[in-house]
């Protein structure tokens, strides 16, 4: 069972617990009045001030990124295991989902970042973005032994850096 709670800024005491019925996945986020929680099997949305459910969405198995929120949009991929993935975009007031795009094959940890324009995926070997959007493919790039801890976005590039102690400056 997995709990997303509240504590209070002054005094660290518990204010609220929100329990899901699943395993987490990823670390929970939150943003705008409300906390997302992934599990095995669902998404969740809970109100930041009372703790209560606002929503659920089932995913299936095998959530594989970090939750991104951008703006209205809760972003994450799911796949895994000899499986093609997709990334999600889900409307943060409701639940609903607004684009599903297949991702590529991506079996493992998958970094999200989101921007005003992409949401980038990072893992091994490769780096990909999305129209926030629509989910359309805008960048594809194979990058051999690529460090997704080392993934940062300006107003103009996105530089990683490899195993190979390689910086790549990838023009958005």
């Amino acid at each position: 069972e997995g709990e997303l709670f509240a504590l209070d800024g002054d005094d660290g005491n518990l204010i609220w617990t929100y329990r899901s019925q699943g395993v987490p996945v990823v670390f929970p986020t939150a943003d705008d009045g409300r906390g997302f929680l992934a599990t095995e099997y669902e998404l969740h949305c809970a109100d930041a001030q009372s703790g209560k459910a606002v929503w659920r969405y089932s995913v299936g198995p095998n959530v594989i990124s970090n939750l991104a929120v951008r703006g209205p949009q809760l972003i994450v991929v799911r796949g895994g295991q000899d499986a093609i993935s997709d990334t999600i975009s889900l409307d943060v007031r409701t639940g609903d989902l607004l684009w599903d795009a297949v991702s590529g094959d991506t079996t493992g940890k998958t970094n999200l970042f989101a921007t005003n324009e992409d949401v980038y995926m990072c893992g091994i070997d490769f780096l990909r973005a999305l129209s926030v959007e629509s989910g359309a493919p805008s960048l594809e790039s194979e990058l051999r032994g690529v460090l997704p801890e080392t993934v940062t976005i300006t107003e103009s590039c996105v530089v990683a850096g490899t195993e190979a102690r390689k910086v790549y400056c990838l023009e958005e």
